[in-house]
């Protein structure tokens, strides 16, 4: 489903729809997954690329997560069908835009 990839061009984030989180470390193909119980919509890294942002949309949920381990650093439940996060240029506030018809600013 969604993807991302790191500035430094090293790292590729994939969600998928069963329900995981890949980041694949580009120059040796190692893959790291972090399991969820529903699908991985949208992903999205935050500017100082430290967390990765991934949409769970069936479940009303953001996840957040160490963008080198993908460990859960976080949730934002902004409800309804969250689709793309962004962050500001800081990360200090998150922007998740949602299907059901509003943008939440989370700080």
């Amino acid at each position: 489903m969604g993807v991302a990839l790191s500035t430094d061009g090293l790292r590729l984030y994939c969600g998928n729809e069963h329900g995981w989180l890949d980041l694949v470390h580009l120059p040796t193909g190692k893959i790291v997954r972090r399991a969820f119980d529903t699908p991985v919509d949208e992903v999205a890294l935050t500017p100082d690329q430290s967390v990765v942002y991934a949409s769970l949309r069936t479940a009303g949920q953001v996840a957040m997560a160490d963008a080198h381990t993908l460990a859960c650093v976080g949730t934002l439940e902004p409800g309804g069908l969250p689709g793309t996060s962004h962050s500001d240029r800081a990360g200090t506030v998150a922007i998740v835009a949602n299907e059901a018809g509003w943008v939440d600013l989370v700080r």
